[in-house]
This record gives structure tokens, C-alpha cells and sequence, in this order.
């Protein structure tokens, strides 16, 4: 079939768990909440590029209740996540510094909630080396 939806998925919708998956990845890459990745993976026939592309377009509009995404992004001023927002990204940190939950929290915690930063912050007081398991 030629004529294929914008989603990449020939017109059918995706399934719950295709659904999961992309909202995760939709969440790890913007630091976006469920609520807003959920409404703008909708909005864009859940076609993962075109919605991330869209979300960093938009900018720090009121749509998403006036949060500048540059501040948010660099881990500043971020409210505490959800429970399900906290564990994807202790997983996300956990899985690329090799530190137990605890410790993945800790960083989590004194980043203000910016996985990206958390595994940075891991690596400038390890001095670049994950630790062996």
C-alpha cells in the first residue's frame, strides 16, 4: 500500500506496547512528561520524529503550561517527575553508569532530575570510568 499514514504505520494505530515504547523514547529524548508526550505523539498519528521535532519547535509556548523547555532541559527549575517519569530515568542513568538504583537516584536527585546531567555529574566525580559489576 502506497498511500501510508504520516505515523509509518500504513493507517493502522499502533499497538498499546508500540505505544510505550514510543512515549519513552519521546520522554528520554525531550525530558517531556507522559502527559505531554501522550498529547503531542496524538497529535502527530504517533510518528516519534515529527512529534520530537514539533515539541523543540514550539518553543516555551503556553500550550505546554508556559515551561521554557531551555531551563527545563538544562535541569533547572524542574518540578520533582511522576513515579513512572523517576523510574525511566534512574533506568536511563542506571544503564549507562552501571550504579545501583540508589546511587542512580542520589544523582537523579542532586541534578534536579536531568538524566542527562546526572550521568555527566557520574562521570566528572569518577573521572570518566564506570565502574566494573
Amino acid at each position: 500500500n502506497s498511500g501510508q499514514s504520516p505515523g509509518g504505520f500504513g493507517g493502522k494505530m499502533p499497538t498499546d506496547q508500540e505505544k510505550n515504547t514510543m512515549l519513552q523514547q519521546f520522554c528520554s529524548v525531550t525530558g517531556a512528561s507522559q502527559l505531554e508526550a501522550k498529547e503531542c505523539l496524538e497529535r502527530h498519528n504517533f510518528d516519534v520524529h515529527t512529534a520530537i521535532n514539533s515539541y523543540f519547535g514550539e518553543g516555551g509556548n503556553n500550550q505546554w503550561g508556559g515551561t521554557n523547555r531551555n531551563t527545563a532541559a538544562a535541569g533547572q527549575n524542574k518540578d520533582k517527575p511522576g513515579w513512572s517519569e523517576r523510574r525511566t530515568m534512574c533506568q536511563t542513568v542506571m544503564s549507562v553508569t552501571k550504579v545501583p538504583e540508589e546511587r542512580a537516584n542520589q544523582l537523579l536527585e542532586a541534578c534536579n532530575w536531568s538524566a542527562e546531567a546526572a550521568v555527566e555529574r557520574f562521570f566528572q566525580e569518577s573521572g570518566g570510568v564506570p565502574p566494573s559489576r
